[in-house]
């Protein structure tokens, strides 16, 4: 009973872990990637707004790479030639980016959402 009782317990713990691994931070707020930004000008980041958008209103961060939510398959591969690089994803309010972020993951690349998109970044104080 007492090895079956270990047995079950370090099954257990195997898989909190497994799980703590694969939930890894999937998401930041724009105030932690201006700070990110700041410190790492070379941040991949990728706004997966449409072209008319990223010009748009909103306008985008400088150093951003537009490609479009709905062309993200495509770049996977070119993405994937990058070793373990982390990208952050935006686009206008985080519902898209959170859908690339998804993409991305389940490609096994290292994409992290920006929450409130560029909606938020834009009612940050400068």
């Amino acid at each position: 009973r007492t090895n079956m009782k270990i047995l079950i317990s370090i099954f257990i713990l195997l898989i909190l872990f497994a799980c703590s691994k694969k939930v890894s931070q999937s998401s930041i707020s724009v105030e932690q990637l201006r700070l990110l930004l700041r410190d790492n000008p070379n941040t991949a980041l990728i706004d997966v707004r449409t072209a008319g958008e990223f010009n748009g209103p909103l306008y985008h961060i400088d150093g951003a790479q537009s490609i479009p939510l709905s062309d993200l398959s495509s770049y996977i591969v070119d993405l994937k030639s990058e070793d373990e690089k982390k990208y952050y994803m935006i686009c206008k309010s985080g519902t898209r980016s959170a859908k690339a972020t998804q993409i991305m993951k389940n490609s096994d690349l290292n994409a992290i959402n920006v929450s409130g998109g560029m909606m938020a970044w834009s009612r940050l104080k400068k």
